[in-house]
């Protein structure tokens, strides 16, 4: 794999710890295409919680999708977009009904992000993406916001990830973390 991996029990940042719990921090040392976090249980753990920096090191265009029980753009999804970039907003919805898409990069850009999700099946899923991103040249989109709902609300989830368009849009010295809600 191209990551190292580590469980630890306190989140770096000391303000999650009250309503999140640190499942897994992925440091990446190579350069990527998808990350997968194992082992989980949806229905248990209800909330998750993505967050970190990534480094797309492609020089292209990038978009990040949910990988969710390892299936990359899996069907069943919807979203909406909120740009906001020199001083100006502007909101659409994707036109068709299978964009599982929670972050996008211009080239050789880095972002720090969060995503949550709402995982327990028997409901509705939603997720919501915030990230800030800031590009190699002198151009920077200051902020995005994405909200999007999954229609299958039948599949447990037991393994989260994110995939990436290219295959060095999750570059070595980005870092992904996984939190759960504390109970």
């Amino acid at each position: 794999m191209a990551y190292g991996s580590k469980k630890i029990g306190v989140p770096p940042v000391e303000g999650l710890t009250k309503r999140w719990e640190l499942v897994e921090e992925k440091v990446i040392t190579a350069d990527c295409q998808k990350i997968d976090f194992e082992g989980l249980d949806g229905d248990k753990d209800v909330e998750y919680l993505l967050t970190g920096r990534i480094d797309n090191k492609d020089s292209g265009v990038t978009s990040y999708y949910w990988r969710l029980n390892k299936a990359n753009q899996p069907a069943g999804y919807r979203a909406w977009h909120l740009f906001g970039y020199d001083g100006t907003a502007d909101l659409h919805s994707v036109g068709h009904s299978d964009d599982s898409i929670i972050l996008g990069a211009d080239g050789s850009s880095r972002m720090a992000f969060n995503v949550y999700l709402f995982a327990k099946t028997g409901f509705r899923r939603y997720w919501l993406s915030s990230y800030i991103r800031r590009l190699a040249g002198t151009y920077e989109r200051r902020a995005i916001d994405i909200r999007g709902e999954l229609y299958d609300e039948t599949t447990k989830y037991t393994e989260i990830g994110i995939f990436s368009s290219t295959t060095t849009g999750i570059g070595a010295g980005s870092i992904i973390s996984l939190f759960r809600k504390r109970k």
